[in-house]
């Protein structure tokens, strides 16, 4: 299984340059997943063509505005599309208060349920899952409480191969047992390996997100070996005191993170407006990890393993 990344925002603070603020969406075959709703998401997922229905969850990474005053209007436009099934938002604790009083103030007519997840991570845990993905939050260092997330596919149970039903003369039991993951034994002394009987199936795929962050190596093993990691890049090396200073990381600093991690590979994003172009973000992320990209809006990439 793969899931698709489209980034719908990448500045950070405020729309600029043709760059709204913080927003992308990850998608599997069935669902789709927001990710941080800064202003202009809902015409983002116009313009992009994301089947806003397909939005089973909106996960939130902080308070800030840059990264959630989109969501009201996110979450009103549903019903213009006559969606009546329920719409999870996950977020730090404060999130619900804030869209129910957006929703109550505004008399905002819902036309389906809408459940909440409030969690400030500590460490990293399970917060969400479905038939399709588990997502996990974990603490980032930020200026006022925020949650890094991690993406993963479920995997389907591995198969046994039907070719040695026959071969070895499987009994019921035997096959229960072995589709388990558990060794036969037989009476003859014989040993079945399980894993010489089963096909797995394909490893799970992941994707991470770091928004607001200062450098902070204790997320590393959070996002171990990630297949794609989306790390906030606000400034280059050369503010770094700045970047510390207002709670945020430079390109250097994501690239490091990215490295220790042993990331596939690495997205900055979340630029200040001061960079027109952010090419040099990625030049400087780059000598330091070369397995990095830059993310704009529009960006869409495909993560397997």
């Amino acid at each position: 299984m793969s899931l698709k990344l489209t980034i719908l925002g990448t500045n950070a603070a405020m729309p600029a340059h043709g760059r709204i603020t913080s927003s992308q969406v990850i998608e599997n075959e069935q669902y789709a997943y927001l990710i941080d709703c800064g202003e202009g998401t809902q015409i983002r997922l116009s313009e992009y063509k994301i089947k806003r229905n397909r939005i089973k969850a909106i996960f939130i990474s902080h308070l800030h505005g840059d990264h959630l005053f989109g969501l009201p209007g996110v979450i009103t436009s549903f019903f213009h599309f006559n969606r009546a099934s329920e719409l999870t938002i996950v977020g730090p604790v404060g999130i619900k208060e804030y869209v129910t009083t957006v929703l109550r103030l505004s008399e905002a007519h819902m036309s389906f349920p809408l459940a909440f997840i409030e969690h400030n991570a500590l460490s990293k845990e399970l917060l969400y899952q479905d038939s399709k993905v588990e997502v996990y939050a974990f603490p980032l260092n930020h200026r006022i409480t925020t949650n890094g997330y991690l993406f993963k596919t479920k995997t389907r149970p591995p198969n046994l191969d039907k070719s040695k039903i026959e071969e070895f003369d499987l009994s019921i039991t035997e096959i229960k047992q072995l589709k388990s993951s558990k060794d036969v034994h037989r009476p003859s002394g014989e040993v079945l390996m399980a894993e010489d009987f089963l096909i797995r199936n394909q490893k799970s795929v992941s994707y991470a997100y770091c928004s607001d962050t200062r450098y902070d190596e204790s997320i590393i093993p959070y996002i171990k070996s990630v297949n794609l990691l989306y790390h906030e890049a606000t400034y280059d090396h050369s503010l770094a005191e700045k970047a510390k200073e207002r709670g945020h990381s430079t390109s250097l600093e994501a690239a490091r993170i990215a490295k220790a991690a042993g990331a596939d590979q690495l997205l900055i994003g979340h630029f200040s407006s001061k960079y027109r172009y952010p090419n040099e973000l990625l030049e400087e992320a780059r000598r330091e990890y070369e397995f990095t990209d830059l993310a704009y809006d529009g960006y869409i990439r495909y993560i397997a393993t």
